[in-house]
């Protein structure tokens, strides 16, 4: 039982009747009532505004007008009458009861063979239906209020599938008037490509009043498509029925083009050489291409999620921990030539790019390191070393061999010319008659034994 009462007011200028109607609610054993009295039209007007009652009992005939007339009053600026309104008369004229369900009376009864009872439902009826009218308004207008609101585009369809609203955000962003929408007016900012695909998957959907969703291009007021992700919902009744389609449209083109960057980045990376990989901020390997493949010899599957240390020789392990502080600090590595570790303990020189990973707000969430295997590079180099030295050492031979034969030949040169020079000497003497006869047998010794000695001198260099 209901223990708030009821506020009745009762618009009749027969007292007989006003008490017989009040007699016959106070029988009813679920609500409780009071009442209020109006005995002509203009007096039930100016109450229905000021009390709002919870129900009118409206006589149609009233000393001053109709109780049709009283209706009209009655409405506010919409044509509505907030409160429930039973009307009462004397006769079962089928004209003056529709007209009076049109102006917004909710039942119509004749009073000449009225009962407790159908006063009651009447009541009963009249109430309950204006409650559940004023809570579909109620949704409606917060629907409205949310539609309005949102970011996103908002159509609404009839149980067929036909539109029978759009937001005003979908009006200024397709150009469009509400009209212009209406049916399947909203079909004609599709992308024209797509528009016959389109149209079947909505048609099934309403076919099998399955939620609905899918991702094309709409035309924007400017006359340029971008990407929508359209998301419709089947609103069903108590038997299951679909009764309307809420439907949203959310401007996904950014996410388009990044996912064609992303795909393209995800081309690139796999496909290139070098080894990319990426870690968190602990180290822990979070992306493998398959250039790391080939030069550390792990799987993908094997290398996602270990610490990027398994790469890293013991004795280098620090290297690391000062690299990892650096990306922290957003610092970049270019060129950074150290040692790692392949899976079968091979040591390899590499050259590594490093660089922190941001996300929208700049925020540091990973690194990115680029490494290339220099191990190649570094044994030629090494071997171009060697071969300098061994050039070095080969020249300060030559230059060594250089000197000493130079100085050879100064000797030679002393060694031959001495013997010759004296040998000259006493020659010219002999011929000039500068000697005396005891010194000629002298110079002709002399002379011999310088021949001698040249000879000798020849012999050890043929010998040599």
């Amino acid at each position: 039982m209901n223990t708030q009462p009821y506020t009745i007011l009762i618009v009749d200028d027969t007292p007989e009747d006003c008490v017989t109607y009040q007699r016959f609610l106070r029988q009813d054993q679920e609500w409780q009532y009071k009442f209020l009295l109006a005995e002509n039209g203009a007096r039930g007007v100016a109450l229905s505004h000021e009390a709002q009652p919870s129900c009118v009992l409206l006589d149609y005939r009233l000393p001053d007008q109709s109780g049709l007339e009283v209706l009209v009053e009655m409405a506010d600026e919409r044509g509505e009458v907030a409160c429930p309104v039973v009307m009462l008369t004397g006769t079962d004229e089928v004209e003056i009861a529709v007209e009076a369900m049109k102006l917004g009376a909710q039942d119509f009864i004749n009073k000449n063979h009225l009962t407790p009872l159908d006063l009651q439902r009447a009541v009963h009826n009249a109430v309950e239906r204006v409650r559940l009218r004023l809570e579909v308004q109620e949704r409606e207008r917060r629907f409205g209020m949310l539609a309005e609101t949102i970011p996103q585009l908002v159509i609404t369809n009839r149980a067929d599938g036909a539109c029978d609203y759009v937001s005003h955000r979908w009006m200024e962003y397709t150009g469009t008037t509400l009209e212009d929408n209406l049916g399947d007016g909203w079909q004609q900012a599709l992308y024209p490509d797509e528009k016959a695909t389109l149209q079947e998957l909505w048609a099934q959907a309403v076919a099998t009043g399955s939620d609905w969703e899918s991702e094309f291009r709409m035309r924007r007021a400017d006359g340029v498509y971008r990407w929508h992700l359209a998301r419709a919902v089947a609103m069903k009744n108590g038997a299951g029925r679909v009764a309307k389609w809420v439907g949203s449209c959310t401007d996904i083109e950014e996410r388009k083009q990044a996912e064609v960057v992303r795909v393209r980045l995800a081309a690139i990376v796999e496909s290139s050489s070098d080894a990319i990989i990426a870690k968190d901020l602990n180290g822990v390997i979070t992306n493998w291409n398959a250039g790391a493949r080939q030069l550390f010899g792990y799987t993908e599957a094997e290398a996602l999620g270990q610490p990027i240390y398994m790469l890293i020789p013991p004795e280098l392990h620090a290297e690391e921990v000062s690299i990892l502080s650096r990306m922290r600090a957003g610092e970049r590595i270019e060129h950074y030539e150290t040692v790692r570790v392949n899976q079968r303990g091979e040591r390899l020189n590499v050259s590594l790019a490093i660089s922190p990973l941001r996300d929208a707000s700049e925020k540091i969430i990973g690194i990115s390191k680029i490494a290339r295997d220099i191990t190649e590079r570094k044994r030629l180099e090494a071997e171009r070393e060697q071969l300098l030295k061994r050039e070095q050492h080969a020249r300060t031979l030559a230059e060594n061999a250089n000197r000493l034969k130079d100085e050879f030949l100064a000797t030679l040169s002393h060694e031959l010319r001495t013997p010759l020079n004296h040998s000259y000497g006493w020659v010219k003497m002999l011929r000039g008659g500068k000697l005396a006869p005891n010194e000629e047998d002298r110079a002709l010794e002399i002379i011999e034994r310088n021949l001698q000695a040249q000879n000798r001198l020849i012999e050890d260099l043929l010998d040599v």
